[in-house]
């Protein structure tokens, strides 16, 4: 199932986000916003801005990263649960987009 809560948190972070851009764009211009992006993580200004293929192409590659470092066998299979949901949501995106 889709993980709404998990969607809607990235969606008030996007937007939290894009509120303290313009409160930083309101103080002082250009060279304070220069440098709160430099503080925000990379990787949420990624997923903030990339196309949902994108992003789920970067969460698969980051569950496989979790299946290797997984000891227990519980673990594994959790992991492998996961990557095998992340891969049919990807498919379903781009079956999506190839009709659009």
């Amino acid at each position: 199932m889709f993980d709404l809560n998990k969607n809607n948190k990235n969606a008030a972070a996007q937007q939290e986000l894009k509120a303290q851009l313009e409160a930083l764009r309101s103080k002082s211009g250009t060279k304070v916003e220069e440098e709160r992006v430099e503080g925000v993580q990379k990787s949420v200004l990624d997923r903030a801005a990339a196309p949902r293929e994108v992003q789920l192409t970067h969460d698969i590659a980051a569950a496989r990263e979790k299946y290797r470092a997984a000891s227990s066998e519980e673990d594994k299979k959790a992991a492998m649960k996961h990557i095998s949901d992340l891969e049919m949501r990807l498919a379903m995106e781009k079956e999506k987009n190839a009709k659009s």
